[in-house]
């Protein structure tokens, strides 16, 4: 009885490691999405602020 309750807690550790596990890499996924478009946005505010631009939109 003891074997089989010992047993099940480490599965259930097992299972909550795989989870935290799971959890870091979309942590890190959208980590990288969010760095993603921080850097297109600083490219576009990069290119709106160049005068060679701002010249040739008016």
């Amino acid at each position: 009885m003891l074997t089989k309750s010992k047993r099940e807690v480490d599965d259930r550790l097992a299972r909550v490691f795989e989870n935290f596990n799971a959890l870091d890499a979309l942590r890190k996924d959208i980590g990288g999405i969010f760095a993603t478009i921080r850097d297109s946005l600083n490219r576009i505010g990069d290119a709106l602020s160049d005068p060679r631009v701002l010249r040739n939109n008016k």
